[in-house]
């Protein structure tokens, strides 16, 4: 499967595909990496960075009577940021399911702080908590741009499973370390 990378782990980003094309990516010791946008740049990668950042603006179909963002929407954030953590490292979570590699979510848990608006623009910061064998623990914190209110925060376990819904070790490509 092509991983969107030479050999020698360097190739061209894959573009992005957040709402607002702004991702910034940190590498697993925490350092930031250049920031990338939604034309593309170069950078070395094996594997998921351990945390990014995407910015996404409440529509108004998201909101409740109330106008605030309706709980069930944060879990789509969500499954962005991971989504995007993935691609960062010239992965496509498409081309795992071509596989056979499929990621369930195991546990999922969330503090609603304050409610984010429509129009509010917001920044997830989806980050690598753990890798197990056949787990990854992901931890979110979402925030609101223009002040930058901690709104929410969530804690969610994937498990590594096949078609037939076993579970099965994650593959190279997505541990080994960037």
């Amino acid at each position: 499967m092509a991983r969107n990378r030479a050999p020698s782990g360097k190739g061209e980003r894959p573009k992005a595909e957040a709402e607002s094309g702004k991702l910034k990516a940190e590498n697993r010791i925490g350092e930031r990496r250049k920031n990338v946008n939604s034309e593309g740049g170069k950078f070395t990668v094996t594997g998921p960075p351990a945390a990014i950042d995407i910015e996404i603006r409440v529509r108004y179909a998201e909101v409740d009577p109330m106008g605030a963002l309706h709980h069930s929407r944060y879990w789509v954030y969500f499954e962005m940021g991971r989504t995007e953590l993935l691609r960062a490292g010239g992965i496509a979570y498409a081309d795992l399911e071509r596989e056979g590699v499929l990621f369930v979510v195991a546990r999922c848990a969330a503090k609603f702080l304050q409610p984010a608006r429509y129009d509010d623009l917001l920044v997830l910061t989806t980050r690598i908590v753990k890798m197990g064998a056949a787990r990854i623990d992901h931890a979110y914190e979402l925030k609101r741009k223009r002040d930058g209110l901690l709104l929410a925060t969530a804690e969610t376990t994937l498990a590594c499973v096949g078609r037939d819904g076993q579970l099965q070790p994650i593959p190279e490509s997505i541990r080994s370390p960037a």
